[in-house]
């Protein structure tokens, strides 16, 4: 199940980091804001394909605007820069990095934020991808005669996916029993 997961999450990754180094060149390019987002556009078309139709697209904040591959339009006060794909990415400091599980405002789905801060250090590039396709797994495994429970915790740990639907979002950590708090911790070694 590990070696799922990872080329589950791998693949929404490679695919903001690819799109990440091209809108840098754009932008080094001197491109205008509406070529980028065309770009994001043949992008998520691309991605909507080749990654099972787990994620939204690629969406992004670009020379200081929102610009989003799939055509959401965010409401007036919508503040990208504010967001936890936004915010995470500038912590990152450049190098990829996965958002803590959230509930995805326009899917209505648990869903994780895969992001990078471009070169310029302001502009980031993202893709949301659901969880589903990992809580199949975490459901399929834990039927198993073989596996009591079957579970994806983050380091923080918060259940991103378990055999037992009602404990995804459960936060191990802070209110766990001493058996869910050791399994953050062992998640982490």
């Amino acid at each position: 199940m590990a070696r799922d997961v990872e080329y589950y999450l791998t693949r929404p990754m490679d695919a903001v980091v690819f799109a990440s180094r091209h809108v840098e060149e754009m932008m080094e390019d001197g491109a205008s804001n509406d070529q980028i987002k065309a770009y994001l556009v043949d992008e998520t078309s691309v991605y909507s394909s080749m990654v099972d139709s787990n994620n939204t697209g690629v969406y992004g904040y670009c020379n200081k605007e929102y610009l989003d591959g799939s055509g959401w339009e965010p409401e007036a006060d919508y503040a990208a820069t504010e967001r936890p794909w936004y915010v995470r990415a500038k912590e990152a400091g450049g190098e990829i990095t996965f958002v803590k599980p959230y509930l995805n405002l326009q899917t209505h789905t648990m869903t994780m934020s895969v992001s990078r801060l471009l070169s310029d250090g302001e502009s980031v590039i993202s893709m949301d991808i659901f969880l589903d396709g990992i809580q199949d797994m975490a459901k399929e495994m834990g039927t198993s005669d073989q596996v009591g429970v079957a579970l994806v915790v983050d380091k923080t740990g918060f259940i991103v996916a378990h055999s037992d639907p009602a404990e995804i979002g459960r936060d191990y950590l802070a209110d766990g029993s001493a058996y869910e708090q050791q399994l953050r911790g062992q998640a982490q070694a």
